[in-house]
């Protein structure tokens, strides 16, 4: 009995260190970047910590850099002609969580920003995602780190990683090495009565903390003489008619009292109105993407443009819009 408990100890330790080994050298949530070729070139995920990895490219060079949530994750070198880190699917978007990255970041870094294009979406002003995260540590500490957190979820997306990379070598969906999510093949449009009767349900609520957040992030770029867009996602008008209106636009001023303007996309008459141009009510799919960035948010459109002067007028003329829209889409006229 001695002797099997000792055989079965050296085994599963073995395997345990061998397991913990592959699954450091494979990096699946590419956190520590030790090596990157043929056999974990293609990741499916990312967490926090792969901000970290994506950060030290400041470093070396100059990069646009996007902070959002699955509404800006698909932005990358092919939206447009620019070197561009995504912080969409690591960071999130929190204002505090984006705040507290900008200030970890050291002066070759802050440096080496071009622009920053920071996608506002309603639910970030609810809760933190990365409360009082440590970008800052070793490529050592960040090992340990991953030590710690090591489970089986863990070790099945490592097999996973191998298995798209060395099999399947050309998986439908994953994460860029700069951190942008991709599909390689467009995502069907939802079918009209999905937008019918399957509104997208949100709540809108916020906290003052992170209003004042976007405040702070604001006084960083200006400190550090950095040009920063604040722009809204796009979403159909089944979205827009089943939010709390008045909530929403109130959010809005809130956000309007920390920045001079805001570059709000909320409802755009041909994309909002185009049921084909969306992978869900929500989300629009990555040629639309591509083409919001191109033609509004690059050289952002004045007519989208939202003051505190201005507010008011704005958002009592789109809520005018999607109302009348509203009739065309259940009647099967839209796009």
């Amino acid at each position: 009995m001695k002797n099997f408990l000792l055989t079965f100890f050296i085994s599963f330790s073995f395997i345990y260190i061998v397991s913990l080994l592959i699954y450091i050298l494979v990096d699946p949530y590419y956190e520590n970047n030790i090596m990157i070729n043929g056999l974990n070139k293609e990741k499916i995920q990312s967490t926090v910590s792969t901000s970290r990895v994506l950060r030290k490219k400041l470093n070396r060079s100059q990069y646009n850099l996007i902070f959002g949530t699955s509404r800006s994750a698909k932005i990358d070198d092919n939206t447009w002609d620019a070197s561009v880190l995504n912080f969409s699917s690591s960071v999130y978007g929190n204002p505090m969580d984006v705040y507290e990255f900008l200030e970890q970041l050291n002066s070759q870094q802050i440096k080496n920003i071009q622009k920053i294009y920071y996608l506002l979406d309603n639910h970030v002003f609810k809760k933190r995602y990365n409360d009082a995260f440590n970008y800052q540590k070793s490529t050592i500490g960040i090992v340990m780190e991953q030590i710690k957190m090591f489970d089986f979820d863990r070790l099945y997306l490592t097999f996973q990683t191998l298995y798209i990379n060395l099999v399947q070598k050309n998986p439908s969906a994953g994460i860029k090495l700069n951190g942008a999510f991709y599909n390689k093949s467009e995502l069907p449009a939802p079918r009209l009565y999905m937008f019918n009767y399957f509104p997208y349900k949100t709540e809108i609520d916020y906290k003052q903390e992170y209003i004042d957040a976007i405040g702070k992030i604001y006084n960083f770029c200006i400190h550090h003489n950095i040009d920063i867009i604040f722009y809204t996602p796009t979403v159909n008008i089944v979205y827009l008619n089943n939010i709390n209106q008045k909530k929403f636009i109130e959010l809005r001023k809130k956000v309007l009292t920390q920045i001079p303007s805001l570059l709000d996309l909320s409802y755009i008459e041909d994309i909002s109105n185009d049921t084909s141009k969306y992978t869900d009510v929500g989300h629009v799919n990555a040629k639309t993407t591509k083409y919001l960035f191109e033609n509004f948010i690059i050289y952002p459109d004045k007519k989208y443009i939202v003051t505190k002067e201005n507010a008011n007028v704005y958002y009592n003329n789109m809520l005018s819009n999607i109302t009348d829209d509203k009739e065309k889409l259940f009647l099967g006229k839209l796009k």
